[in-house]
């Protein structure tokens, strides 16, 4: 296995049919030494180390060359590489090739999301995932979910496991501790478990354009999640799932749930869920957008009422030029759904929003993501790169066409 120095010595990689053995060690010329069979080598930059190829360094590199095409293979040998030993990587060899390819690979922390309770338990905030587990088993028992039954001759049990999660705002800080108990909806037969399973959602330019209206119009947007929304629909059909781990039933460990409403993971719970949702915007004089399947608005010619929603699973967005119209509306969703306000719209799906009532507009970014997604992938030690482009790019202006700058002052 290489070491942390070997690897961060590696400038250039690339996988090979034939491995290159390394050079051997300096003999005299009369000499006719062979590299040690032990160790090879990969043709990287001459302050490269060896690496062995034994164990799961061999097994990678296989799984590597599988995943090469013999195309891919070929350029590489037209460029010189693997032709003789400790080929080196020059800039003209490297403009043979049509296609270059960069990897960087990292790996997931189980204490970030545990992999269900037998890993949770283990780690220090172990109590706050038991207590998200039994909230959500609280609520499918308030939601009447499922029944404890035996598995009918011939029926199918579908598995279940646990979602363990933490839920951060748009600035990366900790909101909660979440546990989410899904079925294994891979395993479902289509035509026997589920027959339909699409279900839409907005799309990003719908979502901008309704703030754009919002900020240009000067209308109150709010945003408000629904709980466990899954389990608000009804199954459509005979479905069976096995006993959560960790919480199996210790009179009755051999019995299954049959299910009474839709639960996350079976393959028809989204649809079923728009569904629901669909209908009681309906029952509330909504009118779904005839372009976009997730816009609904509502207006009154007497009361002079403009209100659009926007539903993305189970966040949504209200607008409405009445302030008060949304404080009816939340209060409709309390009637029929368990709800988290979340007041003034400040994130959605990660993206952190803030308002500028001066200049009528709303400001969108993902700082939070980009940060975690450099922190990732360990490249926090690079210099901060003011324009992500390359300054050699010759920009030319459009001909007849004059950009209008907004006002300094």
């Amino acid at each position: 296995r290489p070491s942390s120095e070997s690897v961060k010595s590696v400038a250039f990689a690339h996988p090979l049919d034939t491995v290159v053995p390394p050079s051997p060690p300096a003999v005299p010329a009369t000499s006719s030494a062979s590299p040690p069979p032990s160790t090879r080598h990969l043709p990287v930059s001459s302050s490269a180390r060896s690496v062995p190829a034994t164990g799961k360094g061999r097994r990678n590199r296989s799984r590597s060359l599988a995943m090469m095409n013999s195309r891919s293979r070929r350029r590489l040998r037209r460029a010189g590489f693997g032709s003789q030993p400790n080929t080196p990587v020059t800039r003209s060899s490297l403009r043979n090739l049509s296609t270059a390819f960069a990897f960087l690979g990292t790996h997931s922390d189980p204490s970030s999301n545990p992999y269900g309770p037998h890993q949770s338990r283990r780690l220090p905030d172990r109590k706050e995932y038991d207590q998200a587990m039994l909230k959500e088993l609280g609520s499918m028992e308030s939601h009447d979910v499922k029944e404890l039954v035996d598995l009918p001759p011939g029926a199918h049990a579908i598995g279940t496991r646990w979602i363990l999660s933490k839920k951060f705002d748009a600035d990366g800080n900790l909101q909660k501790y979440k546990a989410r108990l899904v079925a294994q909806g891979f395993t479902q037969r289509e035509g026997v478990d589920f027959s339909t399973t699409y279900s839409p959602v907005i799309a990003a330019p719908s979502l901008r354009l309704m703030l754009s209206i919002a900020a240009n119009k000067g209308h109150a947007v709010e945003a408000l999640d629904i709980s466990t929304a899954f389990l608000n629909s009804d199954i459509d059909g005979d479905v069976y799932v096995k006993q959560p781990p960790g919480f199996v039933d210790k009179d009755h460990p051999h019995k299954v749930w049959k299910l009474k409403k839709a639960l996350y993971g079976l393959r028809q719970s989204p649809r079923l869920w728009y569904n629901t949702l669909h209908e009681f915007l309906l029952q509330q004089n909504f009118v779904r957008s005839d372009y976009e399947s997730c816009l609904y608005t509502r207006k009154n010619s007497v009361t002079g009422e403009d209100t659009m929603v926007a539903v993305y699973v189970d966040d949504l967005v209200l607008s409405s030029n009445i302030p008060s119209v949304v404080s009816s509306l939340k209060s409709s969703f309390v009637s029929r759904f368990s709800i988290t306000d979340l007041g003034p719209l400040t994130s959605i799906l990660g993206i952190k929003v803030s308002r500028d009532h001066t200049n009528k507009c709303f400001y969108l970014s993902q700082a939070s993501f980009v940060r975690d997604a450099i922190s990732k992938f360990g490249l926090d030690y690079l210099p901060a790169c003011r324009t992500p482009m390359t300054n050699a790019t010759d920009l030319t202006p459009t001909p007849g066409f004059k950009a209008s700058l907004p006002d300094a002052n």
